[in-house]
């Protein structure tokens, strides 16, 4: 047997964590936070032990099964005991349990594990991609800093980075993390956003003076984005239908010194804009490298219920668009059918909409997440 050895209280706890994501549904970083604070005597290293398990398991959750000699199926309903046969694989993987000759062949969809009807949606090179641990990309906010003079910030505290055009990639993720945990950072000097979503707000175009809606505007990120690119300069208004998010956002721009933003829960009617971002809900199925679970919680039936939301909440917010201005559709999703289908869908009932520009973020040797938008002008001859 192998010295190498797993405490039974952090394996019964990575089980249980495990289950809890994949036969309940439930988010992983949430789920394994809630567990964290209920453990307090668990220890920095049993941490990382347990997070390495869970989402290795969750993440190569068909692999790790077809070596135990399940066979697959998108439809499967699973119970207790796939759990435990995917930990013992890991645990024979990471050669914490003596290794079992495995002569099953595997195909692609087994080896990254996706289920069948995804992997149809996209290349295996972005699929592949997606298995990756995600890097971390920061924004400069260009109210107080450029990405140069970030970087060199960053590099002065022994931080290794790489600075990228308009944003900068941390090298040095642990020194990072570390410095980021003992506040050695001014609030509001940069954002921690994906490569692929700093490439969103651009695409509406915004200027100076400008009335602008973010629809949906989460915790913000895009929104403050947007204010960055129109100097602080005009009106927008940021809406969601959480009230704490839109604290959040206001928090946000007091640090970034941004003054332009006001918040107000949605949905929005009545009121005409300049520019329109409407950042839908989606699968969230780019950015599963943070959230291995949606490969599993996700199925073509809840993308056919996205897709309805999606359809209404275009057909809601072109109202809010006035003649001449811009509405920028986006997911962080690579379906088809939430992306590019659904705008040609919208064009075919709205004649006095034009299709400007579209783009596909794809993970790849660029290491970012996949991202999707579409920008529609309004009351354009066609």
């Amino acid at each position: 047997m192998t010295e190498k050895k797993i405490h039974r209280p952090v394996w019964e706890g990575a089980v249980g964590i495990i289950a809890q994501i994949v036969l309940q549904g439930l988010p992983l970083d949430q789920t394994l936070k809630l567990v964290y604070k209920k453990n307090p005597k668990w220890g920095s290293k049993d941490r990382r032990l347990i997070g390495q398990m869970v989402f290795d398991c969750v993440r190569y959750w068909r692999k790790y099964l077809v070596m135990s000699g399940y066979t697959w199926n998108d439809q499967t309903v699973w119970g207790q005991e796939h759990v435990t046969a995917c930990m013992n694989i890991w645990a024979q993987e990471h050669d914490y349990a003596d290794k079992v000759e495995n002569t099953i062949a595997l195909s692609f969809n087994d080896r990254e594990s996706f289920p069948d009807w995804m992997a149809g949606e996209t290349s295996e090179e972005v699929l592949a991609a997606l298995n990756q641990e995600a890097h971390i990309f920061l924004r400069a906010n260009a109210l107080k800093n450029s990405a140069s003079s970030l970087g060199r910030l960053l590099q002065d505290k022994g931080i290794q980075v790489e600075v990228m055009g308009d944003a900068v990639k941390v090298v040095d993720r642990a020194a990072f993390r570390k410095a980021t945990n003992d506040n050695l950072f001014f609030a509001g000097l940069f954002e921690v956003q994906d490569l692929g979503s700093q490439q969103i707000a651009p695409m509406l175009q915004v200027k100076p003076h400008d009335r602008v809606l973010d629809a949906c505007a989460g915790n913000g990120g895009k929104t403050l984005h947007l204010a960055q690119l129109m100097h602080n300069q005009g009106q927008i208004m940021a809406s969601d239908i959480s009230e704490l998010k839109l604290r959040q956002i206001e928090v946000r721009c007091r640090d970034a010194r941004i003054s332009i933003v006001r918040t107000r829960l949605a949905p929005i009617s009545g009121l005409l804009f300049d520019a329109v971002l409407l950042d839908v809900p989606c699968s969230g199925l780019g950015v599963i490298r943070r959230h291995p679970e949606r490969k599993w919680q996700c199925t073509p039936d809840k993308i056919a219920e996205l897709v309805e939301v999606q359809r209404g909440l275009l057909e809601s917010y072109k109202k809010t668009v006035r003649p001449g201005g811009a509405l920028l559709y986006a997911t962080c999703t690579f379906v088809a059918a939430e992306n590019q289908l659904q705008i040609k869908s919208f064009l075919a009932r709205n004649y006095e909409w034009k299709l400007e520009e579209e783009k596909s973020f794809l993970a790849g040797a660029r290491g970012w997440d996949c991202f999707y938008a579409a920008r529609l002008r309004f009351g354009v001859s066609v």
